[in-house]
């Protein structure tokens, strides 16, 4: 099925605002909680989240992954992630990403739509890669209702 641009800005919108949702539930004390040494904390994954949108664009259009080994990409990752700290400013991260990718779409033509675009594991067109940021998001907002259940909110922000 071929996707269009108002149909995946309205995925990548409904994902967004469920990844929210789920981060502004998330009581002030269980910010920075995380189960081990190696995850991440409601804060950080939130931050990735918001990060990997532009990321993930910006990867569309050409610019190289920080490196080709996933543990250093991990790390990567984790250092732009550690310099969100509150909620406020990933909420600010967040705002800024989803506008600015929201933006983005509205500027594709039906032309770009078709474009074939190289990754690390298959040639898609364009028109798949720019359903990946709401997945991705889907992913992420799993994590943050899973840790809320470790604590007692059974919600689901979907």
């Amino acid at each position: 099925m071929e996707k269009n641009t108002q149909a995946v800005q309205k995925d990548f919108l409904q994902a967004t605002r469920a990844l929210t949702q789920a981060f502004e539930a998330i009581p002030d004390e269980h910010l920075h909680w995380t189960p081990s040494a190696t995850t991440r904390t409601p804060v950080q994954i939130a931050a990735h989240a918001a990060l990997s949108i532009l990321g993930i664009r910006d990867y569309i259009l050409g610019k190289p992954l920080p490196s080709s080994d996933h543990a250093e990409l991990y790390k990567c990752f984790r250092k732009l992630e550690d310099e969100y700290t509150t909620r406020q400013q990933v909420n600010e991260l967040l705002k800024n990403s989803i506008a600015e990718y929201s933006a983005w779409l509205e500027t594709l033509t039906p032309e770009d739509l078709g474009r074939p675009i190289e990754g690390t594991m298959s040639t898609e067109p364009l028109s798949e890669w720019i359903t990946f940021p709401a997945t991705h998001i889907r992913y992420h907002t799993g994590q943050l209702e899973y840790i809320q259940s470790v604590h007692g909110d059974l919600n689901m922000y979907r």
